[in-house]
């Protein structure tokens, strides 16, 4: 019963990391089909403010997003069932979204997970917070000195290079700021919701 809890409790990041590795090997055209265009999206093609974080155009790139949601995973995902994780990605990965679309209009496009990585982190340390003090306010402290470093210095030139594309720091301060708000209603809605395992 315990192991099937437990695989249970997996599913939701080895669903999201099959899909974002099937959109992958879909080729171009289905990247271009989802990932988020403003001039698109505002042309009536909604969805792409949802599927745009799954959208990976290299392996690097695709392996280092596989790698954070693993790290996220190991770190809080005990402390939510996986339906709350699912509502926590929409809420997160909209409110990203969204907020691109209003307060960065001159970005047109964006590809990749990173951004609804930092909301995730972000989330997950608040949620976790009452029953994981330590570790959840090490994560927001180190959290808050990258986003501060990628407002100061920008993106790494290095790894732009090896992702083949611009690292877009608005798109992690969004996220971040979408997760730490989900997170806060997350919790207050779940109060009392036990870990799965």
């Amino acid at each position: 019963m315990q192991r099937r809890a437990r695989l249970f409790s997996c599913a939701f990041p080895l669903g999201a990391g099959l899909m974002m590795v099937a959109v992958f090997l879909s080729g171009a055209g289905v990247a271009d089909a989802l990932m988020y265009h403003r001039p698109s999206v505002l042309g009536g093609e909604w969805w792409r403010l949802l599927t745009g974080h799954w959208v990976h155009r290299s392996g690097y790139h695709l392996a280092l997003n596989l790698a954070g949601l693993v790290l996220v995973w190991h770190l809080f995902g005990e402390f939510l069932q996986g339906r709350h994780w699912l509502v926590l990605t929409f809420l997160v990965a909209l409110g990203q979204s969204v907020s691109l679309m209003f307060v960065y209009s001159d970005i047109l496009w964006f590809e990749g997970l990173s951004g609804l990585l930092h909301g995730l982190l972000a989330a997950g340390a608040v949620i976790a917070f009452s029953r994981a003090p330590v570790v959840s306010g090490l994560v927001l402290a180190v959290l808050a000195f990258k986003l501060a470093a990628e407002a100061w210095f920008g993106g790494s030139a290095q790894m732009e290079a090896l992702l083949g594309q611009p690292v877009l720091a608005e798109s992690h301060w969004c996220g971040a700021i979408a997760g730490l708000l989900g997170g806060c209603i997350l919790a207050i809605w779940s109060r009392g919701v036990q870990p799965t395992d």
